[in-house]
């Protein structure tokens, strides 16, 4: 396995080098791995093909730029025009989005369980084999390290409904094990202990400057689970 392909199949999985196209053909690790990053990619150009019509307004802004006399305006192409529509329509969206959350979504059980959801499909589904520098240069911005990666199957530097978290998926006999590191200078409306649904239950500790998340199958217990990784975890003063 090369661990060099499993990264790009993560962060380009467009990516058309013939080594990387070549490797995905016969490794179909790999090429699961790239299909999940695309689907994903597919999901976001969906939600924002759903962003709201732009207002009047800003319609009327778009078309006054294009009514100015040549000598007050800066030659503009097809292409610029687009550009222009395009960042209107993501800036009504944008705006539109953070009336409605906030910024960021400010039930942090709830978080954890959308965020579980989300990465169902493809979080942990291909072991990519995170090194343990690998894991500690992401956990570096959360200023910790982890001491053992043995069974750690994916990570990735998330940034799902507004909050940004260290994600590692562990695995475990009864099913993957999801843990988030969330920064605690978000605002929450409420911090539970214990949260769950009808698919998944977790935990929730501050530990140092995050809030530990622990989240698995519904019905198993990761009590030993949890006590083993805030072993693991070595805090930074």
């Amino acid at each position: 396995m090369n661990q060099q392909h499993y990264d790009m199949a993560i962060s380009d999985p467009y990516c058309q080098d013939p080594d990387f196209l070549q490797a995905v053909v016969h490794d179909t690790n790999l090429a699961a791995l790239r299909d999940a990053q695309i689907e994903q990619d597919q999901q976001l150009a969906a939600a924002f093909s759903q962003a709201p019509e732009p207002s009047s307004e800003h319609l009327a802004a778009v078309m006054s730029i294009c009514k100015q006399p040549a000598a007050k305006k800066k030659l503009w192409s097809p292409a610029g025009y687009m550009a222009l529509a395009a960042s209107v329509i993501l800036s009504v969206f944008g705006a539109q989005f953070m009336m409605q959350s906030g910024a960021h979504n400010h039930d942090l059980a709830q978080h954890a369980l959308n965020h579980t959801a989300h990465g169902h499909s493809y979080a942990g589904v291909i072991d990519t084999h995170p090194s343990l520098a690998k894991l500690n240069v992401l956990l570096a911005d959360y200023d910790t390290r982890i001491s053992d990666a043995a069974n750690v199957l994916w990570n990735k530097d998330c940034d799902y409904e507004g909050i940004t978290s260290a994600h590692l998926v562990y695995r475990h006999p009864a099913g993957r094990i999801n843990v988030y590191l969330v920064p605690d200078s978000y605002e929450f409306s409420e911090v539970e202990q214990a949260f769950s649904n009808d698919k998944f239950e977790g935990t929730v500790k501050k530990l140092g400057s995050n809030y530990l998340i622990i989240v698995g199958p519904k019905g198993i217990d990761t009590a030993p689970f949890k006590r083993e990784i805030e072993q693991q975890l070595l805090w930074q003063v």
